[in-house]
């Protein structure tokens, strides 16, 4: 009986050791966020993912966007904006050609 008091107590101060010195190495880490990623807070987990990525929580599970995906609608992004200061660069041109608008 005593033994497993004992134990029990020996496990007890372990895991609180073991929360406090996690809690501590934790505030270290977060403070150090890579440049474009971003520190998000979901269900009470905070995770570090790139900026504009997606997360869903489902169940107790946090869901992240495949990185496959993610590189795929970044390019889609870059793209469109290319193409939208390609127009606009031909419209700064019309009107250079025609000074009188």
């Amino acid at each position: 009986m005593k033994k497993i008091i004992v134990i029990s107590l020996a496990l007890i101060i372990s895991l609180c050791l073991f929360v406090a010195y996690s809690q501590d190495s934790g505030e270290e880490y977060d403070s150090k966020v890579p440049p474009g990623m971003v520190r998000k807070t979901i269900g009470g987990m905070t995770v570090v993912i790139p900026h504009d990525s997606w997360v869903r929580k489902q169940g107790d599970a946090l869901i992240l966007e495949d990185i496959n995906a993610y590189v795929a609608r970044k390019v889609l992004d870059i793209e469109k904006r290319l193409t939208k200061i390609e127009e606009d660069i031909e419209a700064i041109h019309k009107e250079l050609e025609d000074p009188k608008k």
